[in-house]
């Protein structure tokens, strides 16, 4: 007797056993695979929405708040910054290209309260935040004098004024 006809006599002998495993192991690898793809389904709707998310415009204000209430601020050029790149360096960078004023050329600018806690503190909260917004940089008024750009009015609920409806100068 050779191997192969002893293979054939067993497996003859236990079919029904065989294809009952083999049923089973099918099913089980059919509920498998409909995790998987429901598993993979999950996480591509989770990247999709948090790169939307990372999509989200962050514009940088520097903000001064003057003895009398008045705020005037500046909103960096180049319009508003990706979630996704809002870093402690890209922001720097950003304030680093507006022109100076004052100060010997390619000084560099110096505001106080990015040097502080608070600040990575905030970054933080607007990088795990969902929605666009405006990322406050608080100023002194010299420390937003030092920028040779328009500084621009908020009014009273922190919303922009319009030159047109500025007051004119006396």
């Amino acid at each position: 007797m050779n191997l192969i006809s002893i293979i054939v006599n067993w497996y003859t002998a236990n079919a029904d056993v065989i294809d009952k495993a083999a049923d089973i192991i099918g099913i089980g690898s059919a509920f498998l695979a409909l995790g998987a793809w429901i598993n993979t389904r999950r996480i591509s709707a989770f990247q999709r929405s948090e790169q939307e998310r990372l999509d989200q415009k962050i514009q940088i204000r520097l903000l001064s708040t003057q003895n009398d209430g008045k705020q005037m601020y500046i909103d960096l050029p180049g319009g508003k910054m990706r979630r996704e790149e809002l870093t402690r360096g890209e922001v720097l960078g950003w304030i680093g290209m507006l022109p100076k004023k004052k100060g010997e050329p390619g000084s560099r600018f110096h505001i106080n309260w990015l040097s502080n806690n608070e600040f990575l503190e905030t970054m933080n909260r607007v990088q795990a935040g969902n929605g666009d917004m405006v990322f406050v940089i608080p100023c002194t008024q010299d420390e937003l004098d030092q920028f040779l750009v328009e500084q621009k009015i908020l009014d009273q609920n922190g919303n922009p004024v319009e030159p047109e409806t500025a007051q004119p100068a006396a």
